[in-house]
């Protein structure tokens, strides 16, 4: 759906009696207002307006998908808690044309703060990855 244009409060579309609370609310209401209409206005992103985290990490798994090394991220500070990690973009850490052959999943567990990856399916094993993550 798309937001119709909102219209600000001015105090000369109000009685006169009302003029001097209109001046003193009608800034902060009308900047406010600005804000959230422009946010809504599809200006929304997942860095700075949802309580996820955006983030990268290399890997290399075995052939069952666990990683041959630690692979620990940070949440941003304001999250404490995921539902998910959603893979957004995965290429070979030293030949970004090396590719997965099929879609890639990346699970962990959350532990002091920060995530634990403890599988990751659908990359080849022995290579290693940069893996782009939203975790929601």
């Amino acid at each position: 759906m798309k937001l119709s244009n909102w219209r600000t409060l001015d105090k000369s579309d109000y009685d006169l009696k009302y003029s001097d609370l209109l001046e003193k609310l009608s800034t902060p209401l009308n900047s406010s207002m600005n804000e959230i209409y422009d946010a809504l206005d599809n200006n929304l992103d997942f860095t700075n307006n949802i309580n996820a985290t955006l983030t990268s990490f290399s890997v290399s798994v075995d052939a069952n998908g666990y990683p041959k090394s630690k692979v620990r991220f940070k949440l941003k500070d304001s999250q404490t808690s995921f539902s998910g990690i959603a893979v957004l973009d995965v290429v070979g850490a030293s030949d970004t044309a090396k590719l997965p052959s099929g879609g890639v999943f990346v699970k962990g567990n959350l532990n002091e703060g920060g995530v634990n990856v403890t599988l990751v399916k659908g990359i080849d094993k022995d290579n290693t990855y940069n893996i782009t993550v939203l975790v929601i």
